[in-house]
């Protein structure tokens, strides 16, 4: 008994135990493998990368729209769409930019339109979330993986409160429609009449909501309501209402007084204020003696439309005034502002307010040595600063490669209209200084690429191309200093 006692504790040396932990490790790595090999699947691979799901069901809606709108009776013609032609429309669409190839109010028929109409929608919306808001509607249960894709198409911090979320988009947007709608039609069914009246009405409202700037009046968008104070003002508002976000119509809604707003409702308030109000004061100065634009108008009319104008490069694509009518000041000064658009978590483009204020109050801690970057007396934290350099740069780099192809493939177009077109489609605005369609099909399929980009956001195609993350580990490199600057 003492014998078999001790061969059975007898002390296992430091090899023999070594090799003991590299057996039952690897018999462990197998046995997941194989769990792994068995419940894995691409469809959970790409519900575990949320960005790349959002992009593959752009691309997939994207598909769709194209082909229903390369059906015969998509067209008033009744001969069908060029896949070219069809694609286009259905990017821009979804996109919500605003740029097109053909003339909306006489290439499409009542079907085509539907179609087009349905896409800006949804882009509005957001895929995700318009998926959700069905679901919900048919009493479904959202997963845990559903909520972490809306998170991500809203840039949401957390995936908490999405269905909450859900219902307040849906129901926000759709009232907000409903009234734009209501007010439109005051001007558009005396002019068109009750049927066509009511249909103009639903449709501009919603292009206008969703910051599209598709319309069906004809070739010059607004420019022959130029002078119509009430379609202005409700196509100005629906823009504004559609680009502000979401998430400050919960804090205007609360009632809360401004000290009681959050930070991120503040910027957004005081920024689009700011732009509102300084570009059309711009607009006005530099256009007032332009006979092709502003200078041939009353001036209550030309502040009217230098607002609009203001209000609709920050991405809607509508317009009252001829674009490429605008002198250069005025052009530089309305890529700018296409270059920033809306803010984050609505139907607007751009680099977004939020991302321009984090990088200027950067700047300004920058230049006073401190460490801290504060703003209405609170601090932002110093990832918000290295994620908008990273949005920023990325859009830049972007806009540049993208005219650079251009320029390449249309060398006869001018360099201002090819920037500003880029510009247009990366912003989602749909405004043009020339016609889009004088671009050739390489030119054409750089802005379809464009506009993809400028919809899912730079940080959303970055992380849905780079599938490898990598934490942060307790291990730290060496630090050492470069020069900069």
């Amino acid at each position: 008994m003492g014998a078999s006692r001790g061969r059975r504790f007898a002390p296992v040396g430091r090899a023999d135990l070594l090799k003991l932990i590299i057996v039952v490790k690897a018999r462990k790595d197998c046995c997941i493998n194989r769990l792994n090999i068995k419940n894995s699947s691409p469809f959970k691979a790409l519900l575990r990368n949320p960005p790349l799901l959002m992009t593959l069901l752009y691309l997939l809606v994207e598909a769709l729209g194209t082909a229903f709108l390369s059906l015969p009776f998509a067209t008033a013609s009744g001969e069908g769409a060029s896949l070219m032609e069809a694609l286009f429309t259905a990017t821009t669409s979804l996109c919500v930019t605003g740029l097109v190839t053909v003339t909306t109010a006489t290439y499409w028929s009542l079907f085509g339109k539907i179609v087009i109409l349905l896409l800006i929608q949804i882009g509005g919306l957001g895929i995700v979330t318009a998926a959700a808001g069905i679901a919900m509607t048919l009493n479904m249960r959202i997963t845990m993986r559903s909520r972490l894709a809306i998170a991500a198409e809203k840039n949401a911090v957390t995936p908490g409160g999405m269905a909450r979320l859900i219902r307040f988009v849906l129901g926000a947007t759709f009232t907000i429609e409903l009234a734009g709608a209501a007010i439109l039609a005051t001007r558009f069914v005396p002019a068109f009449g009750w049927k066509t009246g009511i249909w103009y009405s639903v449709f501009h409202s919603i292009s206008a909501y969703c910051n599209a700037g598709i319309d069906i009046l004809g070739d010059s968008s607004l420019v022959t309501w130029s002078s119509d104070i009430v379609v202005i003002l409700a196509i100005a508002f629906l823009i504004i209402l559609g680009g502000i976000g979401y998430p400050v119509y919960r804090d205007i809604i609360s009632g809360r007084r401004w000290k009681k707003f959050r930070l991120h409702t503040k910027i957004v308030l005081a920024t689009t204020a700011v732009l509102l109000i300084g570009g059309a004061f711009l607009f006005w100065i530099l256009e007032r003696e332009n006979p092709a634009t502003l200078g041939s108008k009353p001036v209550g009319i030309q502040w009217l439309n230098a607002f609009l104008q203001s209000t609709t490069t920050r991405t809607a694509g509508f317009a009252s005034i001829p674009q490429g009518a605008l002198t250069h000041a005025s052009s530089l000064l309305a890529i700018m502002l296409m270059f920033i658009g809306g803010s984050p978590v609505g139907t607007a483009g751009g680099v977004k307010t939020t991302t321009l204020v984090s990088l200027l109050v950067n700047t300004r801690a920058e230049a006073i040595r401190r460490k801290e970057t504060t703003i209405f007396n609170r601090r932002l934290p110093a990832e918000i600063a290295r994620r908008a350099a990273t949005i920023v740069l990325l859009s830049v780099l972007w806009c540049l490669a993208a005219c650079f192809v251009i320029t390449v493939t249309d060398p006869n177009v001018d360099f201002l209209d090819v920037s500003f077109e880029v510009m247009s489609a990366f912003g989602t605005v749909g405004l043009s200084r020339a016609n889009t369609a004088i671009f050739s099909v390489c030119g054409q399929l750089v802005l379809i690429v464009t506009m993809l980009f400028g919809k899912l956001g730079p940080l959303t195609v970055l992380y849905a191309l780079v599938t490898k993350q990598r934490f942060d580990s307790e291990f730290k490199q060496a630090e050492e200093h470069i020069m900069i600057g």
